[in-house]
């Protein structure tokens, strides 16, 4: 770290526990989560963070010249981690996963959502049996909303009160995304034969 990034580390800490109060030591891993996502906001309204950098995972599926299918997921996590907490990154078929006879997926958005799920296996294997990579983002999607219960991860409207985006590309180089919100508003990117291109995002609350 950085003294500059230490001492906006030691701020967000210091406003967490705060707010916490007698409950740091005992709070339930997802209220600090929410809490403590609250504060990095308020310091990126407050010009101390960049907003770009509250998060940032970068997932990437790739079907080469003779087929061979690979995925890549590259990730910061939430800015200022969370003690015990562990992403949907670094395990397999959470934030990542590739089947070289079939396609490959990937996410970004809330991890633990992915872990649960297991979205981007879920993927991958709905499009084993048949479905194209969009209908295959959208009923992993689906299975997110159905399996977030939580009420304290739901909004006004009992759906889930986080994102979560899908990409994925099967084995004939047919690709597609995404998201439970966003729309027009989420994009990402495609490279075919040298021709590059932002796509929108499918989104579920359409």
């Amino acid at each position: 770290m950085t003294p500059n990034s230490r001492a906006i580390w030691h701020e967000w800490k210091r406003r967490l526990d705060t707010r916490l109060g007698d409950r740091v030591a005992a709070a339930p891993s997802n209220e600090r989560m929410r809490i403590g996502y609250a504060v990095s906001l308020e310091m990126s309204l407050e010009g101390l963070i960049d907003a770009n950098h509250l998060w940032g995972t970068i997932s990437c599926s790739a079907v080469g010249p003779r087929g061979d299918i690979c995925g890549v997921t590259t990730t910061s996590g939430l800015a200022f981690k969370i003690p015990g907490r562990i992403g949907d990154s670094p395990i397999l078929g959470a934030g990542l996963y590739a089947r070289h006879d079939v396609g490959a997926a990937g996410s970004t958005g809330r991890g633990e959502s992915n872990i649960y799920s297991l979205s981007s296996f879920a993927v991958v294997h709905a499009m084993r049996q048949g479905m194209s990579p969009k209908d295959a983002c959208m009923a992993a999607l689906r299975e997110i909303q159905d399996a977030t219960v939580d009420p304290d991860l739901l909004n006004t409207k009992g759906l889930p009160a986080f994102n979560v985006k899908l990409y994925a590309v099967n084995a004939a180089g047919e690709c597609a995304g995404a998201a439970l919100y966003g729309g027009d508003a989420v994009q990402y990117a495609v490279c075919a034969e040298e021709r590059r291109r932002a796509t929108d995002v499918r989104s579920a609350d359409r």
